[in-house]
């Protein structure tokens, strides 16, 4: 008799946990995560027009274990915005595009200014073209929740086109809207922005166009071979269980991000380590402007 009760409790026990997504027998599916791709792209569309200043710390790790770091800023009041980043300055300022670098002997330069295109007119594009990434058949990416204000960007298809790697993470300011996080697994190496300051005011100190070497580019180079290349950078979504697809493909011809304006390495540091002998050329592409 109490044989029979005991059966039964496990089966109970048993039954219950499969129901709750126990994995207790692997013969049983996992259900995949739901499609965020509509809350992402309102949240990706608020930080494009949001108004603030986001200092953050910005490392790229590349397999061989080369290291190049860079403060950064991002400051934002529509329609200026401007990124100081690997010693130079870009972005746009009263109607204009600037862009300033830092030269190998030292000296900063900023070139000839020219007309920028309507605020509303760039911000409608880079919603069109991240909204293309989920609206193609099949689509590129996926979008999953990480937590209540992350999402993740998990490659759906083999592509030889991978704007943000074959992963990627996002998290955004609650209170403006700003990117605080952006994670890119990319072939050969991964991309980390981090903001260690959110305000939402701006001065006009934050669009000066002089020479900041606290935004200088630094670099390590490699110290042995380490094994795990992603550490606690890994992006995979904790309630994420369909893979990452094909995260072989090149990302080499990755072109422009959808962005506001384009940045990158611009002293000779940063451009010696990102085409080092050996280094895939993936590597070597331009980290988004947030």
């Amino acid at each position: 008799m109490l044989g029979g009760v005991a059966g039964a409790v496990v089966g109970s026990v048993v039954a219950l946990a499969l129901v709750l997504g126990g994995a207790l027998d692997d013969r049983v599916p996992k259900v995949p995560a739901a499609d965020a791709s509509a809350e992402f792209l309102a949240a990706y569309q608020r930080s494009l027009e949001g108004t603030y200043v986001v200092h953050a710390d910005f490392t790229r790790r590349l397999d061989s274990g080369a290291i190049l770091t860079s403060s950064a800023m991002v400051a934002q009041r529509p329609p200026d915005t401007l990124r100081k980043q690997f010693g130079g300055i870009s972005g746009t300022v009263n109607g204009h595009i600037v862009g300033c670098t830092t030269k190998p002997d030292g000296g900063f330069h900023c070139s000839p200014t020219a007309d920028a295109p309507p605020f509303e007119q760039t911000v409608q594009q880079s919603v069109q073209t991240m909204t293309s990434y989920f609206t193609e058949t099949p689509p590129l990416y996926r979008a999953v929740r990480y937590g209540k204000d992350c999402f993740e960007l998990i490659q759906n298809r083999p592509s030889a086109v991978l704007p943000y790697g074959s992963q990627a993470r996002f998290c955004f300011d609650e209170v403006t809207g700003a990117v605080t996080t952006l994670i890119e697994k990319l072939e050969g190496a991964v991309d980390t922005f981090e903001a260690t300051e959110v305000r939402g005011s701006v001065t006009p100190e934050d669009f000066s166009l002089a020479q900041d070497d606290s935004f200088a580019t630094h670099t390590e180079e490699p110290a042995g071979n380490p094994d795990d290349t992603a550490g606690p950078d890994d992006t995979t979504a904790p309630d994420d269980t369909s893979g990452t697809g094909d995260t072989t493909s090149s990302t080499a011809a990755s072109g422009s991000p959808p962005t506001t304006a384009a940045t990158g390495p611009t002293d000779s540091t940063a451009t010696t380590l990102a085409a080092a002998p050996g280094v895939v050329p993936a590597s070597a592409r331009l980290p988004h402007t947030l």
